[in-house]
């Protein structure tokens, strides 16, 4: 027995040891790698531009941005009057509307479109961008409401803008990739084109309303200071009105402190020298006789 306790005991030294590389652990390993992943997208992201915005990820895929920048950069200086000769080729609506204006308000609509377009393609990657240049191009045209613009003809604009931008591809891509993208980025640019357009039409009927709340208390208060009844149903009191000055000499002659006196007031009428507020006893002269 005593051999067989010394082999029990003598078997762990037997075991072979296991040794550690000198390297880092595994679980540094992981860490270290996991850095190395984090910096590398945080680089990616930060040379690819696309600048998610507080709305959240960008809409448009960096593949159709660059589709889209691509297309602007050849010629592109008479799009937005092939946009509006477009729009009024495909409603009749829209024709009717545009041909009404004069033709220096055509000209600065068609150059507005050019502007708005090139400037939100520049401003392509940023979503904040986009949005607050198309809504500055929608409130434009709340003016143009009282000449037969609706807001429903925003519409045949975007889609005369899609199809106006696909041709500045000149067929480079292929068709449906090119068509993709630009309906993908109309309804983008014209979803904020109208959010801005109902905005300014929400803010000039507030400013209205105040306004009209404003002048109707102003006139309330002319009414009021021209009437001679108070507010709570008296007769105001006017100075050196005759009512005024006849009351005041009543009180003054039946006061006790006044003497009798025969004095009277500046405004009392007068009947043969004598006070009409009392009735004389008629005269001899005053008495006709009938005679028979």
């Amino acid at each position: 027995m005593g051999s067989d306790t010394s082999k029990l005991r003598s078997g762990p030294e037997s075991l072979p040891s296991i040794k550690l590389p000198a390297s880092a652990s595994y679980y540094g390993g992981m860490c270290d790698s996991k850095d190395k992943d984090a910096d590398k997208q945080e680089v990616s992201r930060s040379r690819t531009g696309s600048a998610s915005s507080r709305s959240g990820r960008h809409p448009l895929p960096v593949k159709m941005r660059r589709l889209i920048q691509s297309c602007f950069s050849n010629p592109h200086e008479l799009v937005g009057r092939r946009i509006m000769k477009r729009a009024c080729e495909m409603k009749k609506e829209f024709a009717m509307f545009y041909m009404s204006l004069e033709q220096e308000q055509r000209d600065d609509i068609e150059e507005n479109m050019k502007l708005m377009l090139k400037k939100v393609v520049t401003n392509i990657d940023f979503v904040d961008e986009i949005q607050r240049l198309a809504e500055e191009f929608g409130q434009r045209f709340v003016a143009l409401r009282p000449l037969g613009f609706r807001p429903d003809l925003f519409p045949v604009i975007a889609d005369a803008t899609i199809k106006e931008c696909t041709h500045l591809d000149s067929a480079v891509h292929k068709a449906h990739t090119t068509t993709h993208a630009f309906s993908q980025f109309g309804a983008l640019v014209f979803a904020s084109v109208r959010e801005g357009f109902y905005t300014e039409v929400r803010r000039l009927r507030r400013a209205s309303a105040s306004f009209s709340t404003g002048s109707n208390g102003s006139a309330r208060r002319r009414l009021m200071e021209s009437s001679p009844i108070n507010e709570n149903g008296s007769i105001k009191s006017r100075g050196n009105s005759p009512r005024q000055s006849h009351s005041r000499c009543q009180s003054r002659s039946a006061s006790p402190d006044s003497s009798g006196s025969d004095e009277l007031c500046p405004n009392t009428p007068t009947v043969g020298g004598a006070p009409a507020t009392y009735l004389k006893p008629p005269t001899n002269a005053m008495v006709a006789t009938r005679s028979y």
